[in-house]
């Protein structure tokens, strides 16, 4: 009697891809996004939600568009840093005006976020939220900060830029091929993302085959930027009211044609990759 042996083929491994997707969906449902937020934006959502229903994408971060205030400066390296880095860590852990964006790197000295919203800016409570703000990091810079660092050693402040901006919509997505990013860019372009691009082609290498890969991640992000440079020297003066005055004024016809834009990506999208 002949014995019959039936070969069951294994099935095959997911890819890289689809493994490191998986772990970013797990993120996501977690609440965990790899943005300096850790969280999706409520009015990212809708266009993380769709782009992660493809199964040859994953979102990586996201921003749907945002005004924010950012201050980053550096200690003199020459000066000793380790005791100011020790009590600046201990001090922020316990300030409760320390903003949680704040992620602070050896030998950085800087606030962070001083300023943020997601939101359509209402033009009178944003120049006040903002103002209130940079009148807040004033005395904190002009006056606690040098205190701080003469009784630490001193040093110099040195690489130091506080900045208003206006951020567009924002989207980083990995793509299962050069293929479907090429076509996440034309939807890009249709839909007036301007300065999207493919930023990482980089070789990934599987730890169970030993097989590489590309790991494609695209940009996704429109011309819109706005920045409004500020001189400590204008923080007490007259002039820093009207320069914010015109400066929202601004975001405000910004942050419109940015929700066009982004809805546009969003229409354009489910076009190219219908469910």
């Amino acid at each position: 009697m002949r014995r019959t042996h039936l070969m069951l083929a294994k099935a095959p491994r997911p890819s890289w891809f689809s493994r490191r997707r998986i772990e970013v969906l797990q993120d996501l449902a977690a609440a965990r996004d790899r943005s300096l937020a850790g969280s999706v934006d409520p009015f990212a959502r809708e266009t993380v939600e769709m782009v992660n229903q493809r199964q040859s994408m994953v979102t990586l971060s996201s921003c749907s568009g945002r005004v924010n205030v950012f201050h980053r400066a550096n200690r003199d390296p020459l000066a000793s840093d380790v005791a100011f880095n020790t009590s600046r860590r201990s001090t922020a852990a316990s300030d409760d005006t320390a903003h949680p964006l704040n992620r602070m790197k050896r030998g950085s000295i800087g606030r962070g976020t001083i300023f943020e919203t997601h939101d359509r800016p209402d033009h009178a409570d944003t120049v006040d939220s903002i103002h209130k703000a940079l009148l807040d990091f004033s005395r904190w810079r002009l006056d606690e900060l040098p205190a701080q660092l003469a009784t630490e050693g001193g040093g110099l402040i040195r690489n130091e830029s506080l900045e208003v901006k206006f951020e567009p919509f924002i989207l980083h997505v990995m793509c299962d091929g050069v293929d479907v990013a090429e076509e996440l860019l034309c939807v890009c372009t249709l839909s007036g993302q301007r300065q999207s691009g493919i930023i990482s082609a980089s070789r990934v290498t599987s730890a169970v085959e030993k097989v590489q890969e590309r790991r494609w991640v695209c940009l996704v992000r429109s011309n819109l930027h706005l920045t409004l440079p500020l001189s400590l020297d204008c923080l007490r003066g007259a002039v820093l009211r009207p320069m914010l005055d015109t400066f929202v004024d601004r975001c405000i016809v910004h942050f419109d044609e940015n929700t066009i834009r982004r809805d546009r990506f969003n229409i354009e999208f489910r076009k190219k990759f219908p469910c």
